[in-house]
This record gives structure tokens, C-alpha cells and sequence, in this order.
């Protein structure tokens, strides 16, 4: 029982990854690009890279 509980995130991520491609499939191809590029550039270039330019500033927290 132990292994279900530790591949539960694993499979949720992965259902709901083919729920929303399948949504991709319903509406405009704008739409869906736009929702790729917040996902891939925003998300996972330009926010983290903010976050480590801002330091312990972006969250609002001073480390002594």
C-alpha cells in the first residue's frame, strides 16, 4: 500500500495533464498557445529567474 501512496501525485499530475491537452483540443489554437507560453516562458524561465535576481526581497523576508 505503500507504493499507491507515493505514485498518487505521479498519477494525478498525469491525469490532469491529459485533461487539460484535452481541453487544448475544444478551444481556439490562440488560446492554446497562450496557455503554452505561460506555462513554459513565464512560469518556468522569467518567474524563477526573478525570484533569484529579488532574493530574499520577493518574499518579503530578511534573513539575519
Amino acid at each position: 500500500m505503500d507504493g499507491v501512496g507515493r505514485s498518487a501525485g505521479v498519477v494525478t499530475g498525469t491525469a490532469t495533464m491529459v485533461a487539460v491537452f484535452a481541453v487544448f483540443l475544444t478551444v481556439p489554437r490562440w488560446m492554446a498557445v497562450a496557455v503554452l507560453v505561460d506555462a513554459t516562458l513565464v512560469r518556468g524561465v522569467l518567474l524563477p529567474a526573478a525570484l533569484a535576481l529579488c532574493g530574499d526581497r520577493a518574499w518579503g523576508t530578511r534573513r539575519p
